[in-house]
Protein backbone atom coordinates (compact mmCIF):
# COMPACT_ATOMS: atom_id res chain seq x y z
CA UNK A 1 0.00 0.00 0.00
CA UNK A 2 0.66 3.47 -1.19
CA UNK A 3 2.98 5.89 1.94
CA UNK A 4 0.76 8.20 3.49
CA UNK A 5 1.91 12.09 3.19
CA UNK A 6 0.00 13.32 6.05
CA UNK A 7 -1.95 12.42 9.31
CA UNK A 8 -5.67 13.30 8.31
CA UNK A 9 -7.54 11.84 5.59
CA UNK A 10 -10.53 13.12 3.94
CA UNK A 11 -12.37 9.16 2.38
CA UNK A 12 -15.63 9.01 0.47
CA UNK A 13 -17.64 7.42 -2.04
CA UNK A 14 -18.09 8.15 -5.67
CA UNK A 15 -20.54 5.94 -7.56
CA UNK A 16 -22.99 6.49 -10.70
CA UNK A 17 -25.12 9.20 -10.02
CA UNK A 18 -23.07 11.80 -8.42
CA UNK A 19 -20.87 12.82 -11.80
CA UNK A 20 -22.40 16.26 -12.27
CA UNK A 21 -21.07 17.00 -8.58
CA UNK A 22 -17.57 15.61 -9.03
CA UNK A 23 -16.12 18.82 -10.21
CA UNK A 24 -17.19 21.65 -7.42
CA UNK A 25 -16.55 18.07 -5.05
CA UNK A 26 -12.64 18.42 -5.62
CA UNK A 27 -12.62 22.19 -6.52
CA UNK A 28 -13.90 22.83 -2.85
CA UNK A 29 -11.28 20.11 -2.17
CA UNK A 30 -8.37 21.83 -3.93
CA UNK A 31 -9.05 25.54 -2.94
CA UNK A 32 -8.73 24.26 0.76
CA UNK A 33 -5.96 26.64 2.13
CA UNK A 34 -4.71 24.24 4.95
CA UNK A 35 -3.42 21.67 2.45
CA UNK A 36 -2.43 18.94 5.08
CA UNK A 37 -4.75 15.69 4.23
CA UNK A 38 -4.95 13.09 1.82
CA UNK A 39 -7.94 12.06 -0.21
CA UNK A 40 -8.97 8.31 0.04
CA UNK A 41 -11.82 7.51 -2.54
CA UNK A 42 -13.68 4.04 -2.51
CA UNK A 43 -15.24 4.22 -6.34
CA UNK A 44 -18.12 1.86 -6.76
CA UNK A 45 -19.30 1.98 -9.76
CA UNK A 46 -18.55 4.72 -11.35
CA UNK A 47 -16.74 4.23 -15.07
CA UNK A 48 -13.41 5.85 -16.09
CA UNK A 49 -13.03 7.57 -12.77
CA UNK A 50 -9.74 9.52 -11.51
CA UNK A 51 -8.86 12.26 -9.47
CA UNK A 52 -7.99 15.48 -11.20
CA UNK A 53 -4.70 16.50 -11.09
CA UNK A 54 -5.70 19.75 -9.75
CA UNK A 55 -6.21 17.44 -6.36
CA UNK A 56 -4.33 14.52 -7.34
CA UNK A 57 -1.18 16.89 -5.23
CA UNK A 58 -2.96 15.94 -1.97
CA UNK A 59 -1.96 12.83 -1.97
CA UNK A 60 -5.02 11.12 -3.90
CA UNK A 61 -5.66 7.55 -3.45
CA UNK A 62 -8.48 5.64 -5.57
CA UNK A 63 -9.64 1.92 -4.59
CA UNK A 64 -12.63 -0.25 -6.47
CA UNK A 65 -15.44 -1.36 -4.17
CA UNK A 66 -18.72 -3.25 -4.86
CA UNK A 67 -20.88 -4.16 -1.82
CA UNK A 68 -23.24 -2.56 0.07
CA UNK A 69 -23.37 0.76 1.61
CA UNK A 70 -22.03 0.31 5.08
CA UNK A 71 -19.12 -2.39 4.10
CA UNK A 72 -17.80 0.35 1.87
CA UNK A 73 -17.81 2.58 4.44
CA UNK A 74 -16.23 0.35 6.26
CA UNK A 75 -14.16 -0.62 3.38
CA UNK A 76 -12.74 3.02 3.40
CA UNK A 77 -12.54 3.52 7.13
CA UNK A 78 -10.26 0.21 7.50
CA UNK A 79 -8.06 0.90 4.62
CA UNK A 80 -7.31 4.58 6.29
CA UNK A 81 -6.24 3.05 9.08
CA UNK A 82 -4.13 0.33 7.79
CA UNK A 83 -2.71 3.36 5.92
CA UNK A 84 -1.35 4.75 9.20
CA UNK A 85 -3.59 7.53 9.20
CA UNK A 86 -4.30 9.21 12.45
CA UNK A 87 -7.75 11.22 11.61
CA UNK A 88 -10.19 10.34 9.09
CA UNK A 89 -13.14 12.60 7.51
CA UNK A 90 -15.80 11.36 5.72
CA UNK A 91 -17.25 13.22 3.27
CA UNK A 92 -20.19 12.52 1.92
CA UNK A 93 -21.02 13.66 -2.18
CA UNK A 94 -24.94 11.96 -1.77
CA UNK A 95 -24.88 15.25 0.81
CA UNK A 96 -23.41 17.93 -1.33
CA UNK A 97 -25.73 16.48 -4.30
CA UNK A 98 -28.88 16.62 -1.99
CA UNK A 99 -27.99 20.64 -0.59
CA UNK A 100 -27.07 21.47 -4.72
CA UNK A 101 -30.39 20.21 -5.07
CA UNK A 102 -31.91 22.37 -2.72
CA UNK A 103 -30.38 25.43 -3.64
CA UNK A 104 -31.67 25.09 -7.01
CA UNK A 105 -35.34 24.89 -5.75
CA UNK A 106 -35.02 27.68 -3.71
CA UNK A 107 -33.45 29.77 -5.76
CA UNK A 108 -36.29 28.54 -8.28
CA UNK A 109 -39.04 29.12 -5.88
CA UNK A 110 -37.42 32.82 -5.76
CA UNK A 111 -37.82 34.21 -9.23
Amino acid sequence: MPETKNKLVVVGTVYPGVENYLDDYFKTLASQSWRKFDILLANDGLQNFEIPMSVNELGGQIFEVNESISANRRSLINRAIKLGYEKIVKDRLDKLRALKNRSSEKDANQE
